[in-house]
């Protein structure tokens, strides 16, 4: 049976919006495609950059060549705003991050970039290794002569044969970075020589209750040591 014009008509216009469907979905999947694998190239561009830079910061800190910028700070004012900038990242993950702060605080001084970059990374760490409904407590114990703050988190223990090696260069906990947040494996490397070219100190505990990392800075500038030939 031969079919009248209208149908023909109506044929061709079924198949040519199939058509066009069919190229409208390819085109859509082509686009997702390629912006997930220029997602994936600027993710790894990213890590590569920050790898770099780190490299050159340990570099610079190993031989000495990074000199502190001495500046006082008014940690009540100075601490919330590093600390609670994190609130929303660890919101995202269900966590909750507290900071701890005494009455009073003396002044440190201390060099602020320096700092900045230590808690920040400290920070950073605490998000990547709390579980979903666990918590990061930022708290603050000055003394006489020194500045006691801790970072603390809940999760899972590190074992104590793993402690010592946290600090070394690209070493990392993968099987505890549940979020795949990934890292140059240089974060506490940087912390341990930044921490020590402010003349203070850094260590860490681990148990079933959390991972706690302490610092321990000067509340004055370390007084340097006089290189040969120069006198006091």
């Amino acid at each position: 049976m031969n079919l009248d014009r209208r149908q023909l008509q109506a044929a061709a216009t079924t198949d040519s919006e199939t058509d066009n469907e069919t190229e409208s979905v390819t085109a859509a999947l082509q686009a997702e495609r390629s912006a997930r694998y220029l997602q994936i190239l600027q993710t790894e561009c990213d890590r590569e950059l920050s790898l770099v830079n780190d490299l050159l910061e340990l570099q610079r800190l190993e031989a000495g060549a990074v000199q502190p910028v001495w500046a006082s700070l008014d940690l009540r004012e100075w601490l919330p705003e590093i600390v609670l900038a994190y609130r929303e990242r660890a919101e995202s993950r269900q966590q909750t991050l507290h900071l701890e702060l005494p009455e009073t605080l003396p002044t440190l001084v201390t060099d602020e970039q320096i700092f900045s970059s230590v808690l920040r990374e400290l920070l950073t760490n605490a998000c990547k290794y709390t579980p979903p409904a666990g918590a990061i407590t930022v708290s603050v114990t000055p003394d006489d002569v020194t500045l006691q703050l801790s970072v603390n988190n809940t999760g899972t223990a590190i074992p104590p044969e793993e402690l010592p090696r946290l600090f070394e260069k690209f070493y990392r906990l993968v099987s505890r970075d549940q979020w795949r947040q990934g890292g140059t494996g240089l974060g506490l490397s940087l912390v341990k020589q930044q921490v020590e070219r402010l003349g203070g100190t850094v260590s860490m505990t681990s148990d079933d209750t959390a991972t706690v990392f302490q610092l321990g800075l000067p509340l004055e500038p370390p007084v340097a040591e006089p290189k040969p030939g120069e006198f006091l």
